[in-house]
């Protein structure tokens, strides 16, 4: 696994104890500033499974609001995108779904395929080509090396795994996941 850390005190989010609905710890970004990252080495190549928990804050302006990014290929795993759709993108939008400020369990597939897939809660809102990329150096928070397009909200976790899960595996990552947070 990799942990992630930001070293430079005006990048740090907040850690904010209780922050969930269900009373769990999450991280709190600003929308500005704040973000983590990580070195996985070697980068996990497509396929790649993704799940992510977290909200947007109620105050989100602008557009393109990364939870997740990688410096590496300038994969996108998740963002607001200006449409006001949910996005992930590695040379193409997937766009699906409808944001809100509620805590959501988030599932990308990267496939390197046409059917790499967007999933909000257990439920597909996108399938498309989003890219080749892979996670070397991701970024939770923030696109890379830019924070006008910064994520507003908490994250509570994210789990990667380094393969396609088949749909009975993914639905109980899911399951986990939502009875958890």
């Amino acid at each position: 696994g990799a942990n992630v850390v930001q070293a430079t005190a005006a990048k740090q989010p907040t850690y904010t104890s209780g922050g969930s609905p269900t009373g769990l710890n999450v991280v709190t970004f600003n929308g500005s500033t704040a973000q983590l990252t990580a070195t996985v080495n070697p980068a996990i190549a497509q396929p790649f499974t993704c799940f992510m928990v977290g909200a947007l804050g109620t105050n989100v302006a602008g557009s393109n609001q990364f939870l997740l990014s990688d410096t590496g290929d300038v994969v996108e795993v998740l963002k607001r995108y200006s449409t006001n759709q949910w996005s992930m993108n590695d040379g193409a939008n997937v766009l699906g779904g409808t944001p809100n400020t509620n805590p959501h369990v988030f599932t990308t597939q990267f496939s390197n395929s046409a059917s790499d897939s967007l999933f909000v809660d257990g439920t597909a809102v996108a399938t498309g080509n989003a890219g080749v990329g892979s996670l070397g150096a991701p970024i939770v928070g923030a696109l890379v090396g830019n924070t006008t397009h910064s994520w507003t909200g908490w994250v509570g976790e994210i789990i990667v795994y380094p393969s396609l899960l088949p749909t009975g595996d993914r639905h109980a990552v899911e399951s986990y996941l939502v009875n958890k947070w």
